[in-house]
């Protein structure tokens, strides 16, 4: 396991401690399940009416010893531009070292509040070594993606580190059968499409030193959840929890006590990882 930047160099919130913490190489949070698209090939499934609470993140954050990346995501994260900025003031107020952001927007709703919110993690991470060497914000663009006014294209492409890694031509990529993409299976495949059959790996390795575990990645959902994963279905997210920050001291027990092993499985039990689906 590996870390794009040293999660413990010049992080000044480090003391000595005895209280348990994480550390992640990438942190995905996902701030809410509604969207304003409705894309068939959509990993997320059918878009829900939640947003995550400041509290969620909070608890999170409590336990939480630094983030090389923090990727916003839903949903469209744009729909909740509030909870990103509190989240970027509790950081601070924490002292909580975050390197780099990521965000990837439909670009259907750009607003002055969101620009600003993410210009402001921008500067957040600039204050540490090696900060934003990682930072994007990327449009999703393909040919599902509905199309969005050219204004609103340009404005997110003038933004500092924007990438075109979300622009994606699905007939050289292979489009992954979960969600709404799974219910249009015969669609990809009569069209030309690759697939595959993409099941999550449902092991969590960390490593642990003293009293921090390390993860490569992490990711909170809405409702409180901690995956070890990003791409899945909403659907299967209780399948996939290593566990939850409304229980956060058994997430600590739980890797103290898995530290010999290096390594947590979710409720739904070990499989393979994804497959082509011919």
């Amino acid at each position: 396991m590996s870390f794009r930047t040293n999660p413990l160099e010049n992080n000044p919130a480090r003391k000595e401690r005895t209280m348990k913490k994480i550390a992640v190489d990438q942190l995905c949070v996902e701030v809410t399940r509604r969207c304003n698209m409705s894309c068939m090939h959509c990993m997320r499934g059918e878009a829900q009416n939640v947003d995550m609470d400041f509290e969620t993140f909070e608890k999170m954050m409590d336990v939480t010893e630094s983030i090389n990346i923090i990727t916003f995501t839903g949903g469209e994260p744009s729909l909740n531009v509030p909870l990103m900025k509190k989240a970027l003031d509790y950081v601070k107020e924490k002292e909580i070292p975050v390197y780099s952001i990521y965000i990837a927007t439909n670009g259907k709703q750009m607003t002055n509040d969101f620009v600003e919110c993410y210009l402001l993690w921008v500067g957040y991470c600039s204050c540490f070594d090696y900060g934003n060497e990682y930072t994007n914000i990327s449009l999703s663009k393909d040919a599902f993606h509905e199309d969005i006014p050219h204004e609103n294209k340009e404005w997110i492409k003038r933004l500092p580190y924007y990438s075109s890694q979300k622009e994606t031509d699905f007939k050289k990529y292979p489009v992954f059968l979960i969600g709404r993409a799974a219910d249009n299976k015969s669609y990809f495949k009569e069209n030309g499409y690759r697939v595959y059959q993409k099941e999550n790996f449902y092991d969590a390795p960390f490593e642990s030193f003293e009293n921090t575990f390390y993860f490569e990645e992490l990711y909170l959902s809405s409702d409180g959840n901690i995956l070890p994963v990003c791409d899945f279905a909403f659907k299967d997210t209780e399948k996939l929890s290593i566990g939850s920050v409304q229980d956060i001291q058994k997430f600590l027990d739980d890797l103290d006590a898995a530290k010999e092993d290096g390594y947590l499985t979710s409720k739904g039990g070990k499989n393979n990882g994804e497959k082509p689906d011919h």
